[in-house]
């Protein structure tokens, strides 16, 4: 999924919407009954994000104190991450040259790894050496670029276009391109990771019943206001629909994290056929299946984010066999068929629609 983290507003592909959103109480001593549930919002990466969390009455001052930890996070991500700004650790890699090891953060580091584990679980077709080819058909931060690429210029940018000339070198906590031009875009993993961290802090810092989502990807904890799993909507893919009026499907989650990826929010009309914003690094184009959507369920949506852009990529069939021989996920996948649309689901997905 193209997220907007390069710093613009781009519509999330596919996002879920919180359908629920209170916390249930989990330690004894604290009766949250008592409180309204609290819910705080912002924007960070081009998108917004949504906070929910159960709390006893607290101070104002407690409460500004935790909203600001958690915009810290999720902007020091985009910091790190985001090849809109110069001086993220991903734009100091792309500027630098073939063999020099570029120092990154251990959140650089693990989103990298992560990457890098995805792209060789789906044989190339999620690869976060992308960037050249994303820039190239007008995805990126240069829009100036015309419609369609040259020939020449696709296979220029195409030969840049593989994981395996990235060096994450977990050792000595840097990064290194085996040739010059090597780029990475982390954005079909950076937003996912961002959601894991303020997860995380939430949990840590006592909060049982936390749902985080960032423009459009969920991971919750605990159970919602009415003690069961988190209500987690799954849009049909409408590109006339706003965010969250046609739902496919409703998911039940707790203690997990929900991604989706597809084609129909960010997209190039040329010509009058629709340019999907996916590109397959294979094929160094935009990709023409019929697939329409991909939600992925997952242990952290880091790992969902991932494998979601991944199976939008592969396309229905081989992107099912991905999530299907993938351990810790399973996912729901939305096919065009004429004018109409049929799903795809992994074996086990049943087990998060609500009842």
């Amino acid at each position: 999924m193209r997220h907007a983290l390069r710093g613009t507003t781009i519509a999330v592909v596919g996002a879920a919407v919180l359908l629920s959103a209170a916390c249930r109480p989990d330690k004894p001593d604290i009766d949250y009954t008592k409180a309204a549930p609290w819910v705080f919002a912002g924007s960070t990466m081009g998108t917004t994000y949504h906070v929910t969390i159960a709390l006893p009455p607290m101070g104002q001052d407690t409460r500004r104190a935790l909203e600001r930890r958690i915009k810290d996070i999720l902007d020091d991500v985009d910091a790190k991450m985001s090849t809109y700004k110069s001086t993220s650790e991903a734009s100091q890699f792309n500027a630098a040259r073939a063999g020099q090891a570029v120092p990154v953060s251990s959140d650089t580091m693990r989103v990298v790894r992560l990457a890098l584990t995805v792209a060789r679980l789906s044989e190339g077709a999620f690869d976060p050496t992308i960037e050249p080819l994303v820039e190239l058909w007008g995805f990126g931060a240069n829009r100036s670029v015309p419609l369609v690429p040259d020939k020449i210029d696709l296979a220029v940018a195409g030969e840049l276009v593989n994981y395996r000339k990235l060096i994450a070198d977990k050792q000595t906590g840097s990064l290194t391109k085996k040739q010059d031009g090597v780029q990475i875009d982390l954005s079909a993993v950076a937003k996912g990771y961002a959601v894991d961290k303020a997860h995380d802090a939430l949990v840590a810092a006592g909060y049982p019943n936390v749902m985080v989502e960032v423009g459009g990807e969920v991971r919750t904890h605990g159970l919602n206001a009415d003690r069961v799993p988190w209500r987690i909507g799954v849009d049909r893919p409408n590109p006339e629909a706003k965010t969250g009026t046609e739902l496919e499907l409703v998911l039940g989650v707790t203690d997990t994290a929900v991604a989706t990826s597809g084609d129909y929010r960010n997209y190039r009309i040329v010509d009058g056929k629709r340019i999907s914003h996916t590109i397959d690094p294979k094929t160094r184009r935009p990709v023409e299946h019929g697939l329409a959507s991909v939600s992925v369920v997952a242990p952290t949506c880091a790992l969902a984010d991932a494998l979601a852009t991944a199976a939008n990529v592969l396309g229905p069939e081989k992107g099912l066999r991905l999530l299907e021989e993938h351990e810790r996920a399973e996912g729901y996948l939305i096919v065009h068929d004429g004018t109409a649309f049929r799903s795809l689901k992994t074996s086990g997905f049943d087990r998060y629609i609500a009842k």
